[in-house]
């Protein structure tokens, strides 16, 4: 993963589709990049970098389920910060 940015946009993906697959039907999803969240909740721009992930986010945040995405301050939740820092290892162990 090339940069936090990313490795954040992977962890919402990865953590909203787990939450999906489930049955989880209502979410409350509190992330510490302010800047993710930002991307998320806009349009977006097919230009950007990472324009595919954010879409793929999009679109399990707009399946029929209730979900609510928070920024919270990384000093404020070491959970978030935890799985921020260890998301990308996880995820890459993943075979789908």
């Amino acid at each position: 993963v090339s940069t936090s940015l990313k490795a954040n946009l992977l962890c919402i993906f990865y953590e909203l589709r787990k939450a999906w697959y489930d049955g989880i039907h209502n979410l409350i999803y509190e992330a510490n990049s302010l800047v993710a969240l930002k991307l998320i909740r806009e349009n977006g721009n097919v230009f950007y970098p990472y324009y595919s992930l954010i879409k793929k986010v999009q679109y399990f945040a707009s399946l029929n389920w209730i979900v609510s995405l928070k920024h919270v301050l990384r000093e404020a939740n070491s959970c978030t910060d935890f799985l921020a820092k260890h998301c990308v290892t996880i995820v890459q162990s993943i075979k789908v």
